[in-house]
């Protein structure tokens, strides 16, 4: 979170003139926006089981953040397309301009990179993970795959 926010403000220290550079500034910003969000609701689910025990009406507050993390993650989906096709939105005489920041166009190839490697990261443990405790799960007894899932990063979200 701390990272995503950092990386917000100084993209917003950045001064751009041609609208390709904007586009990129525009992207960057509304991604980690997008993105501290997410990380502000993924706080906010460790309070879920304390509301639902103590009373509260946990049941609309579940169907609220099932809801606001959906929408999330379409937003974040809607972003990284938008991010591969950027400058369809740019006349050619637009783009002939040039950039006039090219930190904004490389960090925002890389984090669309980072994010296309990672979403295959998870693909794989996802197939593992399917692959080792079965479809149903009832190989999770077995603690010898249970301590070996655990050293993988993100298997610890899983026990």
């Amino acid at each position: 979170m701390l990272i995503a926010g950092s990386c917000l403000l100084l993209i917003n220290q950045f001064e751009v003139e041609t609208p390709a550079s904007r586009l990129d500034k525009e992207w960057l910003a509304d991604f980690f926006k997008a993105l501290l969000a997410f990380f502000i609701l993924m706080n906010l689910l460790f309070l879920l089981p304390a509301i639902i025990t103590s009373g509260a009406n946990g049941g609309q507050l579940l169907i609220v953040i099932i809801r606001v993390f959906g929408g999330s993650c379409v937003s974040v989906s809607q972003q990284i397309y938008r991010g591969f096709n950027l400058y369809d939105e740019l006349d050619p005489q637009d783009f002939d301009e040039g950039r006039d920041s090219e930190f904004l166009y490389v960090m925002r190839i890389v984090v669309l990179l980072f994010l296309c490697l990672f979403f295959a990261y998870l693909s794989i443990s996802f197939c593992v993970l399917i692959c080792v405790f079965g479809p149903d799960g009832n190989n999770r007894r077995n603690h010898e795959s249970v301590r070996l899932f655990k050293r993988i990063p993100f298997g610890n979200l899983v026990y």
